[in-house]
């Protein structure tokens, strides 16, 4: 497999990103219009923030529902969620690591995750 250079692969990110922000905010708001790395992290900033108070928010209507067993396991997993979490956006932000999309970067990956985690405990808490 042939690399990229590095300015084409930071393009090629910044291009991604962009297209990322763009279709979540759909065609209002102010995050439509982001076209700088500030405003793409101000943005993916707020979604992390809303998307971690889903979070918090499904995980404490499943911990009250579960028996102790089973809320112990859950838990477990949310701690374990939560290193995993960490160490992915991490690396997902290593591919720009030192440059300014790098907390983009990071902020964007830990959004995706934390959003993929809120639907996993909905789930899991409208199956019981």
């Amino acid at each position: 497999m042939e690399s990229s250079p590095p300015g084409r692969l930071a393009a090629l990110v910044w291009l991604a990103l962009l297209a990322a922000a763009n279709a979540r905010a759909g065609d209002e708001g102010p995050c439509a219009a982001a076209a700088t790395t500030a405003a793409m992290r101000g943005c993916e900033e707020a979604r992390l923030r809303r998307a971690e108070e889903a979070m918090a928010a499904a995980y404490a209507a499943l911990e009250r529902r579960l028996p102790p067993l089973r809320r112990e396991k859950l838990r477990g997993s949310q701690r374990a969620w939560l290193r995993f979490r960490d160490a992915d956006t991490a690396f997902q932000a290593s591919a720009a690591e030192g440059g300014t999309l790098a907390p983009l970067l990071e902020t964007t990956a830990r959004a995706d995750l934390t959003e993929a985690r809120t639907t996993a405990l909905e789930r899991a808490l409208d199956s019981r």
